[in-house]
């Protein structure tokens, strides 16, 4: 059974709270060491407690909150990019709370009279924990731009992947009909498979070379058109991830081209590749009937309509959510969602 990206999976989570009370537990177990008498504990003391001169200045937010935070919301970032952005938030909030409540915990370990930076006055403290807490909030927004790299990456590489195992398949009549054969699938494997290196390698995004790289080989392979071959142009104009319905022209032709091919895409028999992602040919039939009135609605000069785009959300609730075929319908239900609303 496919676990939903959105939801927080028991081994994340798991290694989530062992990181985070891990560093927590550390911190606390350090300054424990800072006010007890132990061997060496009084010149770590003097490292921790140092007032550089003359600035005044001191390390200990380093110690208490850089460093922990540093840990904690990177593990935050890695560990739960893939849920659900509320409870992303809660948790990043929650991390960077729990380091801001447990200062007094800390300070309290320590010997009070000798922590010549602690203020004494209320206005003082709410002062000094209001400056403290810039340092967790800057981390908050490293969390979220590594929950956006991260997530970028899986895009562009369940993109790639779907063209990857869809080229494993035979290739169907429409196409051979459009220019394709097995020489030009064996370039295509490989030309994908250098894609995927560099998505990996970037976080999903692919160098300008790599794109031109794509157009030319398609250029140079005649392929005429069809929807591998749009796919395919998909992955060379799209960066970080981001499919290119985010910024492509929603013209008429644009979306009469998108939903002709994927039309001829549905009337081609059921892929191995697609039957391993769990469609049924009362599923397929299903669909292949809504986009060929839609295809015929385009030709015929109509523009499509709200009832279009909640008849594909409608069709989209109830087909597999993985493969290449099913990535080919997301977009053309975006694409019809984004020309719609604009």
């Amino acid at each position: 059974m496919r676990v939903n990206d959105n939801t927080p999976s028991l081994g994340n989570t798991t290694k989530l709270l062992a990181i985070l009370g891990a560093t927590f537990g550390a911190e606390i177990a350090l300054h424990a060491y800072l006010g007890s008498h132990l061997p060496g504990a009084d010149w770590l003391f003097s490292v921790y407690n140092y007032q550089f001169v003359p600035s005044g200045k001191t390390q200990v937010p380093l110690f208490d909150l850089v460093v922990p935070c540093a840990i904690a919301l990177t593990a935050v970032g890695v560990l739960a990019y893939r849920w659900h952005i509320a409870a992303f938030v809660a948790t990043a909030l929650a991390v960077a709370s729990a380091s801001m409540a447990v200062l007094p915990v800390y300070y309290g370990l320590l010997n009070r009279a000798a922590l010549w930076w602690l203020p004494i006055s209320i206005q003082g403290l709410l002062h000094f924990y209001l400056l403290a807490s810039m340092i967790p909030a800057f981390f908050v927004l490293g969390a979220f731009v590594l929950r956006a790299a991260l997530r970028s990456r899986d895009a562009t590489l369940r993109v790639v992947e779907g063209i990857q195992e869809r080229l494993s398949d035979p290739l169907l009549p429409s196409d051979l009909q459009h220019g394709w054969t097995d020489t030009k699938k064996a370039q295509a494997i490989c030309l994908i498979a250098e894609l995927r290196a560099a998505a990996i390698d970037r976080f999903g995004e692919l160098r300008p070379e790599h794109s031109r790289r794509v157009q030319r080989w398609l250029a140079d392979a005649d392929i005429s058109g069809g929807c591998l071959a749009g796919v395919l142009e998909r992955v060379a104009t799209g960066t970080r991830g981001q499919l290119p319905w985010s910024r492509r022209c929603k013209s008429v032709d644009v979306v009469n081209r998108d939903v002709a091919a994927v039309t001829e895409r549905l009337s081609d028999p059921l892929l191995p590749s697609d039957i391993r992602h769990g469609w049924t040919q009362l599923q397929k039939d299903q669909i292949t009937a809504f986009f060929i009135s839609l295809n015929t609605k385009l030709k015929d000069g109509h523009l499509p309509d709200n009832s279009d785009l909640n008849n594909a959300r409608y069709l989209m609730d109830n087909i597999p959510k993985t493969g290449q075929l099913a990535g080919d319908l997301a977009y053309i239900n975006e694409t019809l969602r984004k020309y719609v609303v604009s």
